[in-house]
């Protein structure tokens, strides 16, 4: 375990500008945009900051920084660096003429939390991907989510390291109902309310790179000015978030699934064994779970897209409902769904009633856009649209109890009219409208689903069997 800062930045209305741009022709513009915003934070991040200040992973609208602070060589004024600089490019990027005729402004939302960790970087059938799985990643998650427009929220946790009480600058603590869903997760939770347009003007303490004779915003501004548009393309790294141009655009996908999968209760399970002599062996246990869900979605036929924290997202591309693309996405979905932990439980003797793992997995259905921006070794891992935050809402939401599945109304639909009569079978006796009538959520496992299908296997050969005058049989 690492102790360090967990910071989250977004750009939280970057669906409704796609969607809006897309209308106009502008989708080039947006795709460009958070390129040159992405890039040069990257370069600036390498270029200010020691090594052990990092960006882990791009995540849709958002990007997640972390601050190793076991070394001698960090502190908290690299936190409050990137948090300025990160607010000093979107207010230039607003600003930009040639950006102009997008529909809105970005705005950006920050949320960070500060406590014990652990790396566990993903290097399995060439997914490549650095990785964290703790506490402080998901709760500067929920933070930056609650978070308002133009806001930055931090936990008590941070708010105690950076010493904010020792210096005169007021922060805002939120009320207690702001949080109530997150505190019922995590009890004694404070969170702390601070405007981004006042970081540089208050923390004085910072390396305040505004006061540097040189703008810092230089590059970025000669990017804005000389980029041609017409001949713009997104981006793919090469290695560790090293932007190299190439000719990919990016992709709108009119019809396609996306998957988001979860290991339930593994964040808990990792924070009470970090003192244990075993811990190291125990997080490597869960490391090969999740290479195992890798497989799953590999071995059925659909494109991995990311490992985050303890989950894992894929997807898979269609042009109309094909029979083939919902049977893999469907038995990959069980495939996850049936994960064992019981090795695990037994190997490292853990009370499996006290720390119950189990699996969720979120399917959505829909237009989105992907592209390679943000991508490490995978290409195009960048998802963005509502289908794809309606898959992370389904994983949550309709997701929340042990080992369900559940599909959006729009996912179910697209399932159960591909063309396929024996799918529609299963999935209609295995999924049910839950309570708030809001998804569609399996209520049986991977063996009731193999069962189904075995005997829709039975009653087709029932039924080939009655009009040829013979008796069934059974394969």
């Amino acid at each position: 375990m690492v102790s360090g800062i967990h910071l989250y930045v977004s750009i939280c209305n970057l669906t409704s500008i796609a969607e809006k741009a897309e209308t106009h022709g502008d989708i080039p513009k947006v795709f460009f945009s958070m390129d040159l915003l992405l890039s040069e934070l990257d370069t600036w991040t390498k270029s200010n900051c020691p090594s052990n200040v990092y960006i882990e992973k791009l995540t849709g609208s958002r990007i997640h920084f972390v601050i190793n602070t076991n070394s001698a060589v960090s502190d908290g004024r690299y936190f409050w660096d990137i948090v300025n600089y990160s607010y000093g490019l979107l207010k230039e990027l607003n600003d930009a003429s040639k950006l102009a005729s997008l529909s809105d402004d970005y705005q950006m939302k920050m949320g960070a939390d500060y406590g014990l960790y652990v790396n566990s970087p993903i290097s399995h059938k060439g997914v490549e991907e650095e990785n964290t799985i703790g506490d402080p990643a998901n709760q500067a998650a929920k933070i930056q989510q609650s978070a308002e427009s133009g806001c930055l929220y931090i936990s008590g946790a941070l708010y105690s390291y950076l010493g904010m009480g020792n210096k005169g600058i007021s922060f805002n603590l939120i009320p207690q109902g702001i949080f109530e869903s997150l505190r019922r997760k995590y009890p004694n939770i404070v969170v702390y309310k601070f405007l981004l347009s006042e970081t540089g003007v208050l923390l004085t303490d910072s390396k305040s790179f505004f006061s540097k004779n040189r703008n810092p915003f230089d590059g970025f501004l000669t990017k804005l000015s000389d980029e041609k548009l017409s001949q713009y393309s997104p981006v793919t790294i090469n290695g560790s978030y090293h932007f190299v141009k190439t000719a990919n655009s990016p992709k709108y996908i009119k019809s396609g699934y996306v998957l988001y999968c979860d290991i339930r209760g593994s964040t808990k399970l990792v924070a009470a064994y970090e003192l244990s002599l075993s811990f190291p062996l125990l997080v490597q246990a869960i490391m090969k779970k999740i290479e195992s869900m890798i497989d799953d979605v590999f071995d059925n036929g659909l494109d991995h897209v990311q490992v985050q924290g303890d989950r894992e997202s894929a997807m898979v591309v269609v042009a109309d409902r094909k029979e083939s693309t919902a049977r893999k996405l469907m038995g990959c979905a069980f495939a996850l769904q049936g994960s064992d932990f019981k090795d695990l439980f037994e190997s490292h003797s853990i009370n499996a009633d006290r720390f119950p793992l189990s699996v969720g997995v979120g399917i959505s259905y829909g237009s989105f856009y992907r592209s390679s921006i943000g991508t490490r070794a995978d290409s195009e891992n960048l998802l963005l649209g509502s289908v794809v935050n309606e898959a992370d809402d389904a994983e949550d939401k309709g997701a929340s109890k042990p080992n369900v599945i559940a599909l959006t109304i729009e996912a179910y639909r697209a399932i159960t009219s591909c063309g396929d009569s024996d799918l529609r079978y299963v999935i209609e006796h295995a999924f049910k409208l839950n309570e708030n009538q809001t998804y569609y959520v399996s209520v049986v496992g991977k063996s009731g689903y193999m069962s189904l299908i075995e005997n829709r296997n039975l009653e087709n050969n029932a039924n080939v069997a009655t009009g040829r005058g013979d008796r069934p049989w059974a394969p």
